[in-house]
């Protein structure tokens, strides 16, 4: 009698950086074996699949004819994405993309409706999601802890060398990138404001590029409106030292301030609901007693190994990844509306006119004048 458990076989595209960090997690995922790898550089696919004893490739199209192969690990570049997934529900494989979802809102779109009618999966790696501050923050949110969330603030100051593009000339790019910080960084927290938040309604945003020679922007900032009225404000940069990762949400009964550096959550709770003590307070300048707590925790980030795991139980279990496709269009939403807001000079709805913004996308390399 064979008494093994099955395995969802993984196979990943794209082996450089995050493509690795991929392959760790589905090593040391339960339920998970790694069977094929890809990369479009021979020697690289070829090291990979030597050194885990797997079948490795150079083209993602003759990988997805492996019989063992059940998830597709996206970890190329983000104009790559949806070719990769259509081709891989096409041959009948689940997929776990990395962040963005997709380089526009149409191409997420696709790759979302193409999944919904192949019954397969789509999830996307936003492993802060699975980190225990952002877990504990949630259900403090969610508890009414803080009561009323009316605002929110969203700081994601990171450093980033001239090198840091130079290694990858993809990434100064609009049409490869799909954007700068806002895409390849600050979108990690722009899903969390949405996992926090709900639904953005609309944007105003405002880019530019400072100190790095590249047509992306290494400077963001904006405002947005999500639904129920919650404001919030978000600023990105990756020409800050010391960083800074963090968000805040304020509500009628305390407010929360998550430092993701530091793996800590400051709590402020007000002996009033704020929206009570307003109408019956009888002195002008009176406001209710508050207090500080902070609350450490370990694991901040979340991690790979988790969304691996919570992959193949999605598969086993017929149900949505941790971060779906339609969970991962809410940022690509607010990333793309900002980029098109400060192009048109004024605010933007949510949902992004689809040909509007991929218009422009396609003529930003002639708009934007890269430093000498």
């Amino acid at each position: 009698m064979n008494s093994q458990i099955p395995m969802i076989g993984f196979g990943v595209v794209g082996l450089r950086g995050i493509g690795r960090t991929h392959i760790n997690g589905i090593l040391e995922a339960k339920g998970a074996k790694l069977v094929a790898v890809c990369d479009k550089i021979e020697s690289l696919a070829r090291r990979e699949g030597e050194n885990h004893n797997v079948k490795w490739f150079t083209d993602y199209r003759d990988m997805l004819d492996v019989p063992e192969l059940d998830v597709v690990c996206i970890c190329t570049p983000p104009h790559t994405h949806r070719e990769i997934a259509l081709e891989a529900f096409k041959h009948g494989k689940h997929v776990l993309c990395e962040k963005p979802i997709a380089l526009t809102v149409s191409e997420a779109d696709e790759m979302i409706e193409e999944a919904r009618k192949s019954g397969l999966k789509l999830g996307v790696a936003f492993q802060y999601r699975s980190g225990t501050i952002s877990v504990k923050a949630k259900q403090m949110i969610d508890q009414g802890i803080i009561g009323k969330v009316f605002r929110s603030i969203l700081e994601f100051a990171w450093y980033r060398s001239q090198m840091y593009y130079e290694a990858s000339p993809w990434r100064k790019l609009w049409v490869e990138a799909g954007g700068g910080v806002l895409m390849n960084q600050a979108i990690h927290l722009i899903d969390i404001l949405c996992w926090f938040l709900g639904r953005p309604k609309r944007v105003f945003g405002f880019l530019d590029t400072l100190f790095h020679k590249a047509e992306v922007e290494d400077l963001a900032s904006a405002i947005i409106l999500f639904e129920k009225g919650i404001q919030a404000v978000i600023q990105a940069s990756l020409m800050d030292n010391p960083t800074s990762t963090k968000v805040i949400v304020a509500g009628s009964k305390g407010r929360i301030t998550i430092d993701y550096e530091s793996g800590e959550i400051e709590m402020g709770y007000s002996e009033r609901d704020a929206e009570e003590h307003i109408h019956s307070a009888s002195d002008e300048w009176g406001k209710p007693g508050s207090k500080i707590e902070r609350i450490r925790l370990d694991s901040w980030r979340g991690s790979h190994k988790t969304l691996i795991e919570d992959m193949v139980e999605a598969v086993e279990k017929d149900r949505d990844p941790m971060i779906s496709g339609e969970e991962a269009l809410k940022s690509l939403e607010i990333v793309n509306g900002i980029i098109l807001s400060n192009f048109k000079e004024k605010p933007v709805d949510i949902p992004v006119d689809r040909g509007e913004y991929r218009k422009l996308l396609l003529e930003l390399p002639y708009l934007v004048k890269v430093k000498e």
